[in-house]
């Protein structure tokens, strides 16, 4: 997660970089700030950071030196002013090279801290890891959620909610959606770094991308992030990207299904309903017999589910395409 003072460009930089810190745990920043100071007319501030989520809003001043000397007294003594003229809970004097010893010893006993960015970096480090987990974990609830609905039973069989999805392209994007879903909760749980100061590079076996994505495509056998900061940027984007375009492709394929004549929605329903009930009672036993003899229960019900189906009649216009599907679910629920 850290960002080396020898990465910072010049001040603009570190003004940026210190905003974003903030804003990265949850905070308002503004940079840079005209404050009233009281009954004294104003002043800037290089970096001003709210905690509106507090009892009492906390708020924090912040001040960036990029010099090439350390900071002297007489500068803590100047932010000390400022800092009781506004009313601030917490400053903080960011520097490029450090502080004089008498700017340390003006800063005893008071609410102004002194810090380099690595130093405020690793002040902070924990509150920022707790803050970015838990945006992760919030992401992937929902797709943990949608999987509870559509994925957990999605192999061998069909189950009710998926009985919309009836052509074999849009079974093949449900398929790509669990398979990009699981790849997005191993890296939220078993993958992710455990701290915030985890030296990068990461390297997962999972990766954060759409299987249909180029970018997956290439990194298929993995993915490197450079760092904590980077890792959860991107795990975060794209759990979140993979709530929303799950929302529209089912939106996409509810409206479909809702523009096909009643007899033909009819039709897909008993047959989603046949493969239900054959497939429910069996679920009781799925804890009490050892794998191997419970997938080849399934195997052996998928093929006489398979029967049945084939003597109701293609469902999907294409003769026996019920049962390859079947087929080729029973592959992918054994190799689970």
């Amino acid at each position: 997660m850290l960002i080396k003072d020898s990465e910072i460009t010049g001040w603009v930089d570190l003004e940026a970089k210190v905003k974003q810190f903030f804003e990265e745990m949850g905070y308002r920043a503004e940079s840079p700030k005209m404050i009233a100071l009281c009954g004294r007319g104003q002043k800037e501030i290089d970096v001003y950071v709210e905690d509106k989520r507090a009892s009492v809003t906390l708020r924090i001043l912040v001040e960036c030196k990029w010099w090439d000397t350390s900071v002297p007294q007489e500068t803590v003594h100047a932010f000390h002013t400022v800092m009781a003229g506004t009313g601030a809970n917490a400053g903080f004097i960011v520097s490029k090279k450090g502080f004089q010893s008498g700017a340390r010893e003006a800063a005893q006993s008071t609410n102004i801290n002194l810090r380099t960015f690595e130093d405020l970096q690793g002040a902070y480090g924990n509150e920022w890891y707790r803050h970015q987990l838990n945006q992760l974990n919030e992401a992937v609830a929902g797709i943990r959620e949608e999987r509870a609905l559509f994925f957990d039973q999605f192999s061998p069989l069909a189950i009710p909610n998926s009985m919309r999805f009836h052509t074999p392209e849009q079974r093949q994007r449900l398929r790509q959606f669990d398979m990009w879903s699981r790849c997005l909760i191993s890296l939220a749980e078993r993958e992710r770094p455990r701290s915030f100061d985890v030296e990068g590079p990461i390297v997962t076996r999972a990766g954060p991308n759409a299987p249909w994505s180029l970018e997956y495509i290439q990194k298929a056998e993995g993915h490197k992030f450079a760092s904590v900061r980077e890792y959860f940027a991107v795990t975060i984007e794209a759990s979140r990207r993979w709530a929303t375009e799950f929302a529209d492709f089912q939106h996409q394929v509810y409206s479909a299904f809702d523009g096909l004549p009643p007899d033909r929605q009819s039709e897909l329903m008993t047959r989603n309903l046949l493969e239900f009930a054959e497939e429910t009672p069996i679920r009781v036993l799925r804890e009490c017999l050892p794998r191997d003899q419970y997938v080849d229960l399934l195997a052996r019900l998928q093929l006489k589910a398979a029967e049945m189906l084939n003597q109701s009649g293609p469902a999907d216009g294409q003769t026996g395409g019920s049962q390859d599907q079947t087929k080729g679910a029973t592959s992918e629920g054994a190799t689970q």
